[in-house]
Parts: structure tokens; sequence; C-alpha cells
């Protein structure tokens, strides 16, 4: 099995809104509407970006594995 690195999900209080870029790509991936309004509001500590990031913009990532309860699953300096 391929080694993953473990980054937590947490809620904010400010809701995060996408740009146009986003949605586009979020959209090929075909993720539903109810999904992306719960991920709004969640965040990660991303190692790529250094700091916080928004939930959704994992999904979109190179290194992204998956998403399992309260957990993204991150290939990236591994």
């Amino acid at each position: 099995m391929d080694k993953v690195r473990e980054i937590a999900i947490y809620k904010v209080s400010k809701p995060f809104t996408p740009d146009k870029e986003l949605y586009k790509s979020l959209r090929e991936l075909k993720v539903g509407k109810s999904f992306l309004e719960s991920m709004k509001t969640d965040a990660v500590n991303c190692p790529m970006v250094g700091g916080e990031s928004p939930a959704l913009k994992c999904l979109t990532c190179p290194y992204f594995v998956r998403r399992v309860k309260g957990y993204i699953h991150c290939r990236y300096a591994l």
C-alpha cells in the first residue's frame, strides 16, 4: 500500500467562496452541489501551501488520494 499523509479537516466560521476555475474543475470531477455546500466551511493545514487552505482545493490537487471521515489523504512530500 502506498504511503499517505492524513490531514485532519476542521470547520471554520467564515465559508470559503471558490473562484470560477475551481468550480469548473470540480464540475469535471462530477462533484454534487450539496457536497460543495457542505464543504465550504471545511479547511485543512495543507503541507503544500504551508498553512490553512480550503478543503475543496484538495479535491483538485494532484497529490490528493481520498477523503475519509474527517481526513484527507495526501501524497505530498512522501
